[in-house]
């Protein structure tokens, strides 16, 4: 099966298309515009927007892994993961819980700022949607708090969630 962009990227395999692409849908808010016409949605990679804040769908290690986290990681080089490193060091040395967010400095990336945030995992017997809503939640006000006008967002857990609803 082929990415949906019509060319293989580094995170499509066919176990896992499309979800786990790096060209993720965003929402992007460019500023005065957007303030009058609502968010707009953007197709995409979101390595490249050129946004104040990227929201990265990180795991709770924030050092890395698959789809939206490994392409922000493998775009920028050693910057970001230093900045996880040194909240790992401080204090996220269990790792970030689900549904908080925390921020990065972008490194090589167009945008000024990561902001990860962890997902959670999906279990069909509990409604974890509030957790979800709160990775939202708190990306904005982690946003909000860095002044930031534009911030680009992935589908946080969405490959876990349709991974799990094809089993």
């Amino acid at each position: 099966m082929r990415c949906w962009t019509r060319r293989r990227c580094s995170s499509c395999s066919p176990a896992s298309f499309p979800s786990t692409c790096a060209r993720w849908s965003t929402i992007r808010s460019p500023g005065r515009a957007a303030r009058r016409n609502g968010p707009r949605l953007v197709l995409g990679d979101i390595t490249g927007q050129q946004v104040d804040a990227i929201v990265n769908a990180a795991n709770s290690s924030l050092l890395g892994g698959g789809g939206v986290d490994g392409a922000i990681h493998r775009r920028d080089g050693p910057e970001i993961l230093a900045g996880c490193r040194a909240l790992r060091a401080g204090q996220y040395r269990d790792g970030l819980p689900t549904g908080q967010a925390v921020t990065t400095a972008a490194g090589k990336l167009p945008a000024r700022w990561v902001i990860h945030t962890v997902g959670p995992v999906y279990v069909q017997r509990e409604d974890r949607s509030p957790l979800l809503r709160s990775c939202y939640r708190e990306s904005l006000r982690v946003a909000a708090e860095l002044g930031v006008r534009s911030v680009a967002f992935p589908r946080i857990m969405a490959e876990r969630i349709m991974a799990e609803r094809r089993r």
